[in-house]
């Protein structure tokens, strides 16, 4: 049985209760296609399931799924990233009046980018993707997402954040980690005033959430026990276009079936989370 309770102790997964093995063939995305060829159809072609997604993100909670992506496409791309070792770059940040730091490895430069991760790139950035994203979320997703390969080796961390910027909307960080020990650290940790889970490495397990102020986490550092095991993911953000809200602007163009901005926010404070960072 599917798993979509919320409490205030933790998040459930969503799962379609499989072990995720299958066979070894795979054929890679091309332009166009859309993310729902490749996502686990006993999970996405279940209508309750969708509602529950889209209840979740549309409440400001992360999502957690399990056997996200058909297993031939997550195991290709995991031993992509296994053969990728290389290409991975060393990126922090940490400033003596900023509480935040971060420390991790990842494959930004496009150049640098293997053919199973381009094609993963035309994937997440293909016109049936974001509206599927868009309609899960009810955000708009219509711009473009770079999707990139993260590792976090032992020492690597993030401290608290909410991924609030730019035009990012809704955040999506695919998990490719096999054989992690929950005492290795790397959690991705959610903070919020009632729930507080912590999301252990695992595989195939996709992390969605809307992104606005409040969407604040962590990955908490990875420890020297972890060793040589690799905490594997390719995330990113969907975003809005390049589109502003100026009260020039009709406001159907944002809210469909209004005419007045101060009519919909003033109806809505909570609405005011729907804007990006630039809006």
């Amino acid at each position: 049985s599917m798993k979509t309770c919320v409490d205030h102790h933790s998040i459930d997964p969503i799962s379609d209760g499989s072990r995720g093995t299958g066979s070894s063939s795979f054929i890679f995305p091309t332009t166009g296609d859309s993310i729902t060829s490749f996502l686990n159809p006993n999970l996405f072609q279940d209508p309750e399931t969708i509602h529950n997604i889209q209840l979740q993100l549309r409440a400001g909670k992360p999502v957690i799924i399990q056997n996200a992506f058909q297993s031939e496409y997550a195991e290709a791309m995991y031993q992509d990233l296994l053969s990728a070792e290389d290409a991975f770059e060393l990126h922090e940040y940490s400033h003596e009046d900023d509480d935040f730091s971060c420390h991790h490895y990842n494959i930004y430069d496009l150049q640098k980018y293997t053919l199973l991760m381009n094609a993963t790139l035309e994937l997440f950035n293909s016109t049936a993707t974001k509206e599927f994203a868009s309609e899960l979320s009810g955000r708009r997703c219509g711009g473009e997402t770079w999707p990139a390969a993260s590792w976090y080796k032992p020492g690597s961390h993030s401290l608290p954040h909410s991924d609030w910027a730019d035009q990012r909307t809704v955040a999506y960080v695919w998990h490719l980690t096999k054989d992690w020990k929950h005492g290795w650290g790397g959690h991705l940790y959610w903070m919020s005033e009632t729930t507080f889970p912590f999301v252990p490495p695992s595989f195939n397990t996709l992390v969605l959430f809307s992104v606005n102020p409040r969407t604040y986490h962590m990955v908490t550092s990875v420890n020297s026990l972890a060793g040589d095991v690799r905490r594997l993911t390719i995330n990113g953000w969907w975003e809005d276009n390049d589109w502003l809200p100026s009260f020039d602007d009709d406001v159907a163009q944002f809210a469909e079936g209004y005419d007045d901005w101060l009519d919909y926010f003033l109806e809505d404070s909570a609405r005011s989370l729907e804007l990006t960072a630039d809006q």
